[in-house]
């Protein structure tokens, strides 16, 4: 992951005229004492290291995209994660490091939420209805993501059309991510 920024514009710019400012030395530290911290173990440090990387500069797409990917592989903070990745794309819509780590982050996502759904699946027989839809709802928005997967000989600018169907399939598996951390795991029925 760069420590660099390398945005040209911001999101909420019209054109590239405008420059980013630039990020800070201090940012910079910030960001570096929480890649420190990370490999010693301490995730929470970490953690605030690199929010204060983000007090200090909000623009440090590298200081979000690292603060979004750790709170989904080692918090499983998956909604708030994958948020923090997201505005960390705004920023820096040409870093193609940062699009790797995102979608690197949705693939994890998935990964993890079918693995919890197949566990919660040997036990179904327990789930009550509403449990059960919220499921299958879930797998829905997974397999959605599957197919939507983006292979690397597509091109950067996608048409208007397909921009928006795929904002509506990343909606929904945001959504279904989102309802999936409060999915308790199913428990067997006991005889009695």
């Amino acid at each position: 992951m760069s420590v660099d920024n390398k945005n040209t514009f911001s999101p909420n710019q019209t054109s590239p005229s405008e420059p980013v400012p630039p990020v800070g030395n201090a940012a910079r530290q910030h960001l570096r004492a929480a890649m420190a911290r990370h490999e010693e173990g301490d995730i929470k440090g970490a953690l605030a290291e690199a929010r204060a990387a983000l007090e200090l500069a909000p623009q440090f797409a590298g200081a979000r995209s690292y603060l979004g990917s750790t709170l989904i592989t080692k918090q499983g903070r998956y909604a708030e994660g994958l948020a923090e990745l997201e505005r960390a794309r705004e920023t820096a819509m040409d870093d193609p490091a940062l699009h790797y780590t995102l979608g690197w982050c949705y693939e994890f996502v998935a990964h993890r939420i079918t693995r919890r759904l197949r566990r919660s699946a040997k036990g179904a027989s327990a789930c009550n209805n509403a449990q059960q839809r919220r499921l299958d709802r879930l797998q829905k928005a997974v397999n959605e993501y599957a197919r939507m997967k983006p292979r690397p000989e597509q091109s950067r600018r996608v048409p208007s059309r397909e921009r928006t169907i795929k904002s509506i399939q990343v909606k929904q598996t945001r959504s279904a991510i989102q309802s999936s951390e409060t999915i308790k795991p199913c428990e067997r029925e006991t005889p009695s």
